[in-house]
């Protein structure tokens, strides 16, 4: 063959040829990035439209499905799912596979903005989202301090400070700080004062909104300069909020400290947020989609470190979550198997041949195979991931094949008298074919792979190019490196044994004759098999069949348990309990965690409610803990046995609903359990029986637990039903109403509040001591456009009730989704 001959006679050549191809190799392995999987762009687009104030069967049937229907027509759509909750409608758009993102999110933009006009005039416009798993974050942090530290000294820290410096990295999108207090002045007014004077909470806000502003009023010349004229009327302090002058009905002016108590304090707590007992500030950062998920975990720690430095204080920061520890362990397990796997090689020639040179030369194709791999990956844009290095790991054994046939015969031409060069050349151009047929028919069985769709093909593409081109360069080396290397090294003294004395030697020699041995009783088994064709026919047919039946008893599932070392603890609550209750039943969780000594962190979050892509808003009866483990190799216990004993210390604490779960890089950020069942059906009632009755079969099933229907009760609410004829006898609308009731119960913002360059909320709103009453709700004073008081029970009527519940519709049809664990 005419490659064997180049590098058998042009030495040199070969050997430059090989040293340019060895360069490039590493130079494209230091450029290579790192992760834990092939790059996925998730072809999904989300539409989120908000709808304050109202439930969600009216954000079902006046944004929800005016947006399903237009953007039904879209082409590549697989399926649209829809989450109707109240004051928001969310849909999730899923396209096939290969569907170009950007032009399909365009597409998204153009039908909802020819929709708009027809959404309710409460509605906002809806925002397009391109879903992507970049959109979780890959750095988690829980930032605690001294006890001389208060929360709110933290929460400055990290907006003064840590957000803005972490935001400036470059792969890093976004930064969101979660707990902690948030400065905001208060105005809480007294509502007996403000009826005595004939005045209303949103009369307040116009006022404070009137008082509150910097102005450009023109220019003005004095000789030959012309100068610009502001009007400079911003808060300095808070004094200045204290003395603003309110008109009353009567004609009198007052202040409004006179109706109204000014603090300048922080805001209500709707989340609480604690590292192992202590409260602390959460920081999460998402990295930009195009960005290495390890290059930005490891700019976001290298930038912690320089800040605590610069601080000089006495923060305590602790890791939470780090995606970028999955992908090192894992390919540190990779990489160790594979080393292990070379030397095993290794190991095995050497019993074989018993020649040191002999097994080096063979050996040679492992690492030149491996490293020049690195090569197509670079210009394939492939990274360093679990499938291209299990992919190589894969192809280790069959890379030193083609080099163990090539360098048997060229050791047989030797031993039979031929010198070096000639043995070497003669020996590899007589298997040459035959090793090159060996190798494109493997390389056959991977190429229909290059042709799979969906997650498959973006899973398994890179693996049949990686293994591919491995295999295709173990051939290469196995037809120039393997003689070049054959015809240099198989002298004379080289071929003679190389132990000849010693233990080892005496059992290389037993290892020897045991092989041979071997080949002498295969010979015997083989005869045995001619003469006896129908019998070894009929047993490899039942052994075959007796595999396949074996098929339903082995399982299936889509990537191996992988034990990240994590697990997270989500925490439900009576429907409509306090933040105070629900923290403490997360101090009792907290505390039946700690007993476990396997356990290192615990990050609690309450008052959260957050799926995969985003948080979802606060809910005070809802709380998630994250729990980090000691390494693996510090524990005894695996990652299922220690969440198995969580769920037996926390399963006596009553009034919450407990799941535990296994954290798991695997899933690639999947929240679902591994249980699903949906029923479909338009008529909600119904749905919601149904459902029940398949929740309560789902939960008789053995080996099921934390069985959930996506139909839960919602929360309990104060209905409050508008007579519209009493209203309109004292001249009020319904919205009016409304308004009136929202500003009681929540404040509203009326303007902002400078101090050194940040802004903060100025909310108006009831003194908190009196509108947390049914009663006062009851007797809410409400003032008429003709200045007289009505109270809101003479206009309406109230009644407790259970609250709405999510409306989930999947491809235009309402569904109720069951799901559990095993």
């Amino acid at each position: 063959m005419k490659i064997v001959n180049f590098a058998v006679k042009r030495p040199v050549a070969t050997i430059i040829l090989v040293s340019v191809i060895l360069i490039l190799a590493f130079f494209t392995y230091s450029k290579l990035a790192v992760d834990l999987y092939p790059e996925m762009k998730l072809p999904y687009a989300a539409v989120i439209t908000t709808y304050p104030g109202t439930g969600p069967e009216e954000v079902e049937s006046q944004v929800t499905k005016p947006l399903e229907g237009t953007l039904n027509s879209l082409s590549n759509v697989k399926e649209i799912q829809s989450v109707s909750s109240a004051g928001s409608s969310m849909i999730l758009i899923s396209f096939n596979w290969g569907t170009d993102m950007g032009a399909a999110i365009s597409d998204i933009r153009e039908k909802t903005g020819m929709i708009e006009t027809f959404l309710p005039s409460g509605a906002e416009t809806p925002m397009v989202l391109k879903m992507d798993l970049d959109m979780m974050p890959v750095v988690q942090m829980g930032i605690s301090a001294s006890d001389d530290m208060s929360l709110a000294q933290l929460q400055s820290i990290a907006e003064e400070f840590i957000e803005p410096r972490l935001a400036r990295i470059g792969d890093i999108a976004q930064v969101t700080i979660t707990g902690g207090l948030e400065r905001e002045i208060k105005v809480d007014v007294d509502p007996v004062k403000l009826e005595n004077y004939g005045l209303t909470l949103s009369g307040v806000n116009q006022v404070l909104q009137a008082e509150n502003f910097n102005m450009s009023s023109g220019k003005v010349k004095e000789g030959q300069r012309e100068y610009y004229v502001r009007s400079l009327q911003e808060f300095e302090n808070i004094d200045d909020i204290k003395d603003v002058a309110i008109l009353t009905s009567s004609g009198n002016r007052i202040n409004l400290n006179d109706i109204a108590t000014i603090t300048d304090g922080y805001k209500d707590d709707n989340q609480i947020t604690r590292v192992n007992g202590k409260p602390a500030v959460g920081i999460h950062c998402v990295k930009q989609s195009d960005a290495n998920t390890v290059a930005a975990c490891e700019a976001v720690k290298a930038a912690m470190v320089e800040i605590e430095k610069e601080l000089g204080m006495d923060l305590d920061v602790q890791i939470i979550m780090d995606q970028s520890k999955y992908i090192r362990d894992t390919l540190k397990t990779t990489q160790k198997m594979m080393v292990e796997g070379g030397l095993l090689a290794v190991f095995v020639l050497f019993i074989f041949l018993r020649n040191v040179r002999s097994t080096f030369i063979v050996f040679i194709a492992i690492p030149l195979s491996i490293i020049t791999t690195f090569i197509l990956m670079y210009f394939n844009n492939s990274t360093i991931n679990i499938i291209t290095m299990g992919g190589l790991a894969l192809g280790i054994g069959r890379m030193v094949d083609d080099s163990i046939v090539v360098f048997e015969n060229i050791y047989r031409h030797r031993s039979m008298g031929l010198p070096p060069l000639e043995a070497a050349m003669t020996g590899a151009s007589e298997v040459g074919s035959a090793v090159i047929a060996s190798t494109v028919t493997i390389m056959a069985v991977f190429f229909p792979i290059l042709f799979a769709e969906g997650i498959a093909g973006v899973l398994f593409k890179p693996l049949a190019i990686t293994v591919s081109f491995a295999i295709f360069c173990s051939l290469m080396v196995a037809l120039t490196v393997v003689p070049l290397m054959s015809s240099r090294m198989l002298t004379d003294k080289s071929m003679q044994p190389q132990l000849t004395k010693g233990k080892i030697a005496e059992w290389f020699e037993t290892m020897g004759s045991w092989l041979d041995g071997l080949g002498e009783k295969y010979k015997v088994l083989l005869s045995w098999a001619l003469s006896h064709r129908r019998r070894v026919v009929l047993i490899v047919t039942v052994l075959m069949i007796g595999s396949l039946a074996l098929i339903p008893l082995i399982g299936a599932e889509f990537m191996p348990k992988m034990d990240s070392g994590e697990i997270s603890v989500s925490i439900e609550t009576d429907k409509g309990s306090l933040l105070k209750a629900t923290d403490e039943t997360v101090a009792d969780v907290e505390g039946a965690i700690k007993s476990i000594p396997e356990v290192v962190t615990i990050f609690s979050s309450i008052g959260s409610s957050s799926n995969m892509m985003f948080n979802t808003g606060t809910q005070n009866d809802r709380a998630s803990l994250y729990i980090k483990l000691l390494p693996k190799d510090e524990r005894n216990k695996d990652v299922d046995t220690i969440a198995e004993e969580i769920r037996e210390k926390v399963g006596n604490i009553a009034g919450a609903i407990i799941k535990v779960s296994v954290t798991d890089a695997s899933s690639m950020g999947g929240t679902g359990g591994p249980i699903n069942v949906q029923v479909r059906g338009d008529d909600l009632e119904m749905l919601e029986q149904i459902s029940a009755q398949v929740t309560d079969i789902v939960r008789k099933v053995p080996g099921t637990r934390e069985v959930t229907s996506s139909l839960d009760k919602g929360n309990p609410e104060v209905q409050v039903k508008i007579d519209r004829k009493r209203a309109a006898a004292y001249g009020l609308t319904p919205r009016q109403i409304a308004a009136e009731i929202q500003n009681a119960m929540l404040g509203s913002v009326a303007s902002t509040y400078k101090n050194e360059g940040d802004e903060y909320n100025i909310r108006v709103r009831y003194a908190p001591e009196n509108h947390k009453e049914l009663d006062y709700l009851e007797n809410l004073p409400i003032l008429t456009q003709a200045g007289a008081v009505v109270r809101l029970s003479q206009v309406a009527s109230f009644s407790m009730e259970p609250g709405p519940v999510e409306i989930n519709r999947l491809d235009r049809v309402r569904t109720a989704t069951i799901s559990g664990y095993l």
